[in-house]
């Protein structure tokens, strides 16, 4: 009997608890609600349980605080489009604008002709070193000797390794492959598909 009477007391004061909200005011004049009261705050409590034997327009909603996040992070889903239901549209390259892209070309005019590529690759960055040396001769006026200097430069530039892909098409089986170094095009590849 003991052990029923503590169940039912348990289940009664459980579903009391439960309907139950806090509301508060921070030090910045912030209002909060929660189902758990701030401790050293006064808050005061709010009855979120509809009449007894109303039926409201609401039943199906929860009235809990994580169940009410729950159901934004739903509608803010719904909201945005997901990555899968947007195809990404190949373009492809033509066979026309192909022949007119060349090596030395800049980044800007191969997307000017071009177009935006399919896939885009930045691969990293590649040295280039070229060394210049120069020799001058001098005569010394008084004692008549003469001196030779070699002067050496060393130049490095650090460039930017960049590929774009152009992937075939139904009207169009190759795929063009433009790499660009510092800019402008160093190879250019036009690939079958088998």
């Amino acid at each position: 009997m003991n052990n029923s009477l503590g169940f039912v007391l348990c289940v009664v004061l459980s579903g009391t608890a439960a309907a139950q909200v806090y509301k508060w005011v921070d030090e910045n004049g912030v209002t909060h609600y929660a189902e758990v009261a701030p401790h050293g705050v006064p808050a005061a409590e709010i009855d979120i349980r509809p009449p007894f034997g109303v039926v409201t327009g609401d039943v199906t909603k929860c009235h809990s605080i994580r169940c009410q996040g729950e159901e934004l992070d739903t509608i803010k889903q719904a909201e945005t489009p997901k990555l899968a239901e947007v195809p990404n549209q190949v373009r492809g390259l033509a066979f026309d604008i192909f022949i007119h892209i060349q090596r030395g070309m800049t980044e800007a005019e191969v997307l000017i002709r071009a177009g935006k590529p399919d896939l885009e690759e930045i691969e990293g960055t590649a040295e280039n070193s070229a060394a210049s040396a120069s020799t001058s001769k001098s005569v010394n006026p008084q004692t008549g000797a003469v001196t030779r200097n070699t002067n050496i430069i060393k130049n490095t530039i650090t460039e930017v390794v960049k590929t774009y892909y152009y992937l075939p098409t139904i009207s169009d089986p190759f795929t063009t492959v433009i790499t660009f170094r510092g800019g402008r095009v160093a190879n250019i590849q036009r690939i079958r598909k088998l």
